[in-house]
């Protein structure tokens, strides 16, 4: 066990002569983890070989280095350099899995709501299956998701804490939603729930009745949420398949509609036109 100090890491990585390529964005994420204090001990190694190259651990070691802190690590040596073809090969510990570890209802649905929540804050609606990323100001441009804004496990974790009860509600909607009618995808309904009603402020009775009428179709309120289901529906047959930032642009229309009470007969949109925002 090593406490590596950015003096240490840079001696290391002056035997980094036989690695990937180095990933700017992974470096950026493990800093920020190492800044806030959530980099934990563990038993993964930083490894270098038995002829002297550094062969695992490259993205951390650079992290110490950008983010100033010092970590202890533990350290393998003399670790046969053929060796390398099999690191990076496992699967990765993923936000459900923590979720999973740490028994929380509904982890599958809550940790992807909660990761397409991220992504919407984040500007990608790319990430979400929309097919853009949007900008501050609404313009919609191709493009996918910046890395280096990704969340860690743990602050992942910290979210749901801070509104558990909410997104556990969000999850069952969105469940219930979906199961009624496939338009959005169950993290898609429950992240743009979470959103209208923790940073929008709109009631929950609100945005889950919106939702119940557009999927359950009873008790339409507004003509607006009527003939988006129509179009959604439409918008899934054959050569009439809708592109998918489309669903994204309408639904926000319809909402807004349904808000200020006027009502949508026809929906359209340019495409090179900015996308709207939730009210």
């Amino acid at each position: 066990m090593v406490l590596v100090t950015p003096e240490i890491a840079k001696e290391m990585l002056k035997l980094n002569v036989s690695n990937r390529p180095l990933n700017e964005a992974t470096v950026d994420y493990y800093a920020k983890q190492m800044i806030n204090k959530q980099w934990t001990v563990s038993g993964q190694t930083i490894s270098i070989s038995d002829i002297n190259t550094l062969i695992d651990g490259q993205h951390r070691l650079q992290a110490i280095v950008k983010s100033g802190c010092s970590i202890i690590f533990c350290v393998a040596y003399n670790v046969p350099f053929q060796s390398f073809v099999n690191y990076d090969t496992l699967k990765t510990r993923g936000v459900a899995d923590v979720f999973a570890i740490e028994k929380i209802p509904n982890y599958i649905t809550v940790s992807a709501i909660i990761s397409k929540y991220q992504n919407f804050k984040n500007g990608s609606l790319s990430s979400m299956g929309f097919g853009s990323v949007v900008s501050d100001n609404g313009q919609g441009k191709t493009g996918g998701a910046d890395k280096r804004m990704k969340l860690s496990n743990t602050d992942c974790l910290n979210i749901y804490k801070s509104k558990s009860e909410l997104f556990q509600r969000v999850a069952l909607e969105a469940q219930n939603c979906y199961v009624k009618i496939k338009l959005l995808s169950k993290s898609q309904i429950g992240a743009f729930m979470y959103h209208l009603i923790n940073d929008k402020k709109h009631s929950e009775e609100k945005v889950f009745s919106f939702f119940r009428q557009l999927f359950y179709n009873e008790n339409i309120e507004n003509k607006s949420i009527y003939n988006l289901r129509e179009k959604l529906i439409n918008g899934s047959i054959g050569n009439l398949q809708m592109v998918p930032r489309l669903r994204y642009v309408f639904l926000v229309k319809c909402w807004n509609a349904y808000i200020v009470n006027k009502e949508i007969k026809v929906y359209s949109h340019n495409l090179s036109e900015p996308s709207p925002s939730f009210l």
